[in-house]
């Protein structure tokens, strides 16, 4: 099973996304996010978070969870397709 990728309603030319993933996303990932250029606050990282941005995407969601909420302004569009990877890459079965 890959990514199961959601399209929620949104205004203002962005998108939102719910993506489901086949395992759960661990504080162990946020190393390899931010080796490929997202930010991850270590505040909301302490706090039990997953929470990355990169060039006006944010993803979020909690740590041991398979759902992971997705923003992606207008221009982030193109930043998408790579989260949408990295995530396969790191949570796939």
């Amino acid at each position: 099973m890959a990514i199961k990728k959601h399209v929620l309603k949104s205004c203002c030319g962005g998108k939102s996304f719910v993506f489901e993933l086949e395992s759960a996303i661990s504080k162990s990932h946020i190393a390899a996010f931010q080796k490929n250029g997202y930010t991850a606050p270590a505040l909301y990282t302490k706090a039990g978070l997953f929470y990355v941005q990169k060039k006006g995407l944010t993803a979020t969601s909690s740590f041991g969870s398979t759902k992971i909420q997705v923003k992606a302004g207008k221009r982030a569009l193109a930043v998408l397709d790579d989260l949408e990877q990295l995530l396969d890459e790191l949570t796939k079965k």
